[in-house]
Order: structure tokens, then sequence, then C-alpha cells
């Protein structure tokens, strides 16, 4: 192995790389390295599917935006508040949560610590209005004080919160901070919040109707989007419910009563599971992002996906090492990268994870076909590993009807949220429809754990 120091210009062109392609980060509006991928997602457009949904509205609307986690759906998003800002709205975006920050405990979430989160989130994204009044606020701070101290700054002076901005934003933050940290004072902000959601709710309203009357000369009306609740983990309730069903379709009426436009994301297992009808029923919209279609059904590669995702590369690759080609400079060759975007299933995270993975294992440039595959055989066993014994069959259901709603329906969903099963959709242009399919995750289709077991299987269902 050749090393190299870490002043040389390759060594700061690979820590360059592994910048540009960090999975954890989405693309800002105008950022050279977006592609767009309408084509190879079946058309899906976030501008014609919610954009316009708001804009054509003569109401306030509240919509669900679902897709996989890491798919694309923060840039997407990031890309409608500028289309929609550019039409005259006044958008307020925030994650409500990450893997190891943000306002929600993603392992453990009820609605009530949404609600907080909204609240922290709208006033920082209304506070630079001028003359805004948050009186509102203040006055909901200060009747729950007294059951709040305990988590609230002992030494704050209610009088203080009437104008300071800053101090009530404190005070929300520190309800988040212990609902997402702290076990103990998450049990008892919920039980706080029991009596109190309404009032919140009541008081963001006040301060949302405030805000509307100090928006800027051309602003029209007020969004918000609450990012990445699509990230809270199912936890099982009793009767086949989980905590999904309690926070999007029993709260339905609490998330849509912000007096705004307002978009929040929801975990695409949920989306496909029996409550799809009544979620279509409780919101303005229910939209999905699926995949990048890098093959079809029968796992034969698309050329248009392939050149998406192979653009996807070059744009980072050009971002971060002007002058560099993506192959021959920083893939060896097109059977890399080749097998980089058949590997990734389509999904944005993962090809971006897989060519960090990659970038890990070199010193030079540029990366080899085997250092690819080491990557990839690598991510695979993290996949394998997640699967449990009871996962199998629900898998080979998938393989078989090309469908996650079949007789394991219940574990698809369960995979579905894991990644282990990916949706993707293609516009049938002969009969004017969309078709939807799902696929078992290439990284456990080309193992060979999967191959003996569907080799069993065909035998056992001829």
């Amino acid at each position: 192995m050749v090393v190299i120091g870490v002043f040389s210009p390759e060594f700061q062109t690979i820590v360059q790389l592994k910048h540009e392609f960090d999975p954890s980060r989405p693309l800002e509006p105008g950022d050279p390295a977006y592609v767009d991928c309408t084509s190879v997602r079946g058309d899906d457009d976030i501008t014609v599917d919610l954009g316009r949904t708001i804009t054509d509205a003569q109401r306030k609307t509240c919509q669900i935006y679902s897709g996989h986690r890491g798919g694309g759906k923060s840039t997407e998003l990031k890309k409608l508040k500028q289309w929609l800002e550019e039409r005259g709205f006044f958008v307020v975006y925030f994650a409500a949560a990450t893997e190891d920050a943000g306002d929600l405990n993603l392992k453990d979430t009820e609605y009530s610590d949404i609600l907080l989160a909204c609240a922290r989130n709208i006033i920082d994204g209304l506070k630079s209005l001028e003359g805004l009044d948050s009186q509102p606020i203040a006055q909901w701070i200060s009747k729950s004080f007294d059951d709040l101290k305990t988590i609230l700054s002992a030494d704050i002076k209610i009088d203080d919160l009437k104008t300071n901005v800053e101090l009530q934003l404190s005070q929300f933050a520190k309800l988040t901070t212990a609902v997402r940290l702290e076990p103990q004072k998450r049990d008892q902000v919920r039980k706080l919040m029991l009596d109190r959601t309404e009032s919140l709710e009541t008081a963001l309203n006040d301060l949302l109707a405030n805000a509307r009357q100090k928006l800027p000369l051309g602003k029209r009306d007020l969004v918000v989007m609450a990012d990445n609740l699509d990230r809270i983990s199912p936890v099982d309730r009793t009767q086949g419910r989980t905590n999904h069903d309690e926070i999007f379709l029993d709260r339905a009426d609490s998330l849509k009563s912000l007096n705004c436009h307002t978009i929040y994301t929801a975990p695409v297992s949920f989306v496909f599971s029996a409550s799809a009808s009544r979620l279509r029923d409780e919101y303005d919209g229910v939209e999905r992002l699926p995949m990048v279609a890098i093959a079809d059904r029968d796992h034969q590669m698309l050329n248009d996906g392939y050149a998406k995702l192979r653009d996807v590369l070059a744009r980072r690759v050009a971002k971060a090492a002007p002058g560099r080609s993506l192959v021959p400079d920083v893939f060896a060759d097109e059977a890399a990268v080749q097998r980089l975007c058949v590997a990734s299933g389509g999904h944005m995270r993962e090809l971006m994870r897989l060519v960090q993975e990659s970038l890990k294992r070199i010193d030079v440039l540029p990366i080899s076909l085997k250092t690819v595959q080491r990557a990839i055989a690598e991510a695979r066993e993290t996949y394998l590993d997640a699967i449990r014994f009871e996962d199998w069959e629900a898998l080979m259901a998938v393989e078989q009807t090309k469908d996650s709603r079949n007789e394991c329906e219940d574990r698809c969903r369960n995979l579905l949220f894991r990644l282990c099963v990916l949706e993707y959709r293609e516009w049938d242009e002969e009969n004017d429809e969309k078709i939807t399919w799902a696929a078992v995750h290439p990284l456990i289709r080309s193992s060979k754990e999967f191959k003996q077991r569907w080799e069993a299987f065909v035998k056992a269902n001829p």
C-alpha cells in the first residue's frame, strides 16, 4: 500500500470526496450536485404532487410525505421550500430529529413530543419577522411554569418571557432536550402535557395569526414542513397497532390543527399499512418518494436509471475535485461505477455510503473494482446481520410477488422500514397509469444465503 502525506494534493482530494459523499447531508436548493430523477421515479414531482396543492388551495392544507429513509426526501423538501418561497410563501422547514440530535427520541416518540418540537422550531423560524408578537407563547410558558419548573430554568423571571423570544426558545429547548435524552423527565413532560396540548396548539395558532400579519411584502401565507418524522421507529401497541397509528391517525386532528399549510413526513412502512386508506381520508395528500429504478422487476439493469445515478456520482466528483473525471480519475473503470450503482438499489444514501466506504479503503486514487466489491461485501454483512429468521419468509414472498402487500404483509412493512425491501414506481405509457412494485435490497438478494433460500423456495413452490 502506498502511504501519502496528509498535506499532499492526493490526500486532500480524497478528503474532499469523502465530504461531498456525506450520506447524512441533504443537498440545498441550487446545489450543482443535484440531479432531477423524476423520470426514473415514476414521474413523481414534489412541486406538482405537494406544491400545487398548497398554491391552489383556498384553505389551509395538511399533507403527508413519505418514502424510505435516506431516499432523498429532505433534498426534495428543500427544493419545494424554495419553489414555494418563489411563489410568495413564508416557509418554516425543520428536521425534527436526526440519528443523534434534534428534538425527538426516534425510538420512543409520541404526539406531545412532536408538538413541542413544532413549537420550538416554529418560534425559531418566525422570530425574524419584524414586530412579531410572541405573547401567546410567553403566556403558555407562564401558566405551565409551576408544573414544569423542575425542567425549565428555575431562576428566570416570568416578566422577561413577555418580550424575550430567545428566552422563550430556550425553555422549549429544555423541554425537547429532556424528551430526547432523559427517560425519567420524558415521562414527566408527557404526563404534564396531557392537559396542555390543546392550550399549546391554541398559543401556536395565535402566534401564527400574528406572524401572518407581519409577513414581508410579497409573502401571502405560511407553510410549516416537519421533516424526519419518517425515522420514528414503530413501537407495538395493543391489537396490532403501533405508535404510528396513535400519532398520524388518532392525533390527525391535532396535527392538522396548526393554522397554516403543513407537511409532515411519515414512515413508509405506515403509509403501506392497512391504514393507508384512512390516511388519505384524513389528509389533503399522501405522497411517496420511490427509489430510483436502477433495475426492472426482473432485475435487469435499466439504462435510464443507471445514467441518473452515474450523473449523481459525476456531479459530486466535479464539485469535490474539479478537473477530475469520474472514470478513470476517481474510479478505475466503468465496471466499478456500475457495480456501486446496482448495489445501492437506487437508494441515494446507500450510494453515498458505499462511495465513502470505498474511499476509506484507499490512499491513492483511482478506486478499483476490487475495492468497491469489498465495500459492498461489508455493507451486505450489515444487512444480513439485521435479518431475523422469520424475515426470510417475507423476503421470499417479496421476491416472488414483487409486492410488499402479500401474505407476509406485517413483516414486509417492518422490512420496508429497515430498508431491506425497497419500493419502485414507473409510468406505464400504454395504460396511462403508475405501476408500483417492491424488491429485496440488492445487497441482500446478491448474498449466498438469499440465493440458497430462493433456490429451495422455488423447488418447494414449483
